[in-house]
């Protein structure tokens, strides 16, 4: 996910300067399928959560941004099918029986789907939309095949957003499923798959000045000495140390709930604040290779999106003196 500058304030900025996407296509003899669309553009609720979670926070750093909804997702698929380029002529068609090429796993995926004819052989089809993408997209590969129990062969172009809006996963994509009309042509489904990630809680937000220690804890593989494993624990009550560590957390969007195969992964880690106050403490650990797994006063939260856990692990290595190579 993007950064914003300035501080949680930045969020605030970056979120109310959304921007409605123009829809344009200045390659000759293109058409589109709508105007001008907004897309994820905040609301007041999303506005006045934000500001509630830095003022808990108490951090002058990023924090992560609100999460997304069904709505949310179903709104910007719609806007990224009005993006799609068409030849002359296309027209759209009602539900035709052809599958879409492909499909994202996540139980929070929303499809929006729309049938198109266009007046080309498939292949033309084909070299059409691969050579014109949609405004703001990027090519992200094509395929063709036959349909599970059907002799019908089908091409494929997939588009991905260059920048999602908050709220709403990197993941997401345009799929565009080709196949030969009986009739001449070809049938077009256009699919905007979009995934939604949910909202963090305000309590797994860390405020530095609630708590008066963090223990860092780590174990990591050697590289450089091939089956060895280096544990290593230090306790910090250092403001700064705190405070790094807090704003890289409360930078992090929530992670998407599901089942993920991992790659082994070198290094784990264990970070625990003790509060000022005393109690149980605010626990941080690997939730899997893509997420940060977060416990307060040990109740289970939302985990955070932390691909490979690397952003926790760039300051948890540099704390405990770990090569790089070695994480």
């Amino acid at each position: 996910m993007s950064r914003w500058p300035g501080g949680a304030a930045g969020v605030l900025r970056a979120l109310l300067a959304t921007a409605a996407v123009t829809v344009t296509v200045a390659a000759a003899g293109c058409t589109t399928t709508g105007g001008r669309v907004s897309v994820g553009r905040p609301s007041a609720r999303a506005v006045r959560t934000v500001r509630r979670h830095r003022q808990r926070a108490g951090v002058d750093g990023v924090l992560g941004p609100p999460g997304g909804s069904p709505a949310l997702a179903r709104k910007t698929g719609r806007a990224m099918l009005t993006r799609l380029a068409f030849p002359p002529g296309a027209r759209p068609t009602g539900t035709r029986a052809l599958r879409a090429a492909d499909q994202i796993g996540s139980p929070d995926l929303v499809e929006v789907t729309r049938f198109y004819w266009v007046p080309l052989s498939e292949h033309a089809a084909d070299e059409f939309f691969g050579s014109h993408l949609p405004a703001g997209m990027a090519p992200a590969g094509s395929g063709s095949g036959a349909a599970p129990g059907s002799a019908s062969y089908f091409q494929s172009v997939t588009y991905t957003s260059r920048k999602a809006p908050a709220g709403i996963d990197g993941q997401s994509e345009l799929l565009v499923t080709l196949r030969a009309d009986p009739g001449g042509g070809t049938v077009v489904r256009a699919d905007a798959e979009v995934v939604w990630y949910p909202w963090r809680t305000a309590a797994e937000y860390l405020r530095p000045a609630d708590f008066r220690s963090v223990t860092v804890s780590g174990s990591f593989g050697s590289l450089t000495n091939s089956g060895t494993t280096v544990r290593r624990s230090r306790t910090f009550t250092s403001r700064a140390v705190i405070a790094r560590l807090a704003a890289v957390l409360d930078g992090l969007r929530a992670d998407n709930p599901g089942t993920v195969h991992c790659p082994m992964l070198l290094a784990s880690y264990r970070l625990s604040f003790a509060p000022a106050g005393g109690g149980a403490p605010t626990v941080v650990t690997p939730s899997s290779c893509l997420g940060d797994g977060v416990t307060v006063a040990g109740r289970p939260q939302p985990a955070l999106f932390d691909p490979n856990n690397q952003k926790v692990l760039a300051v948890v290595g540099r704390l405990l003196g770990v090569p790089r190579s070695d994480w």
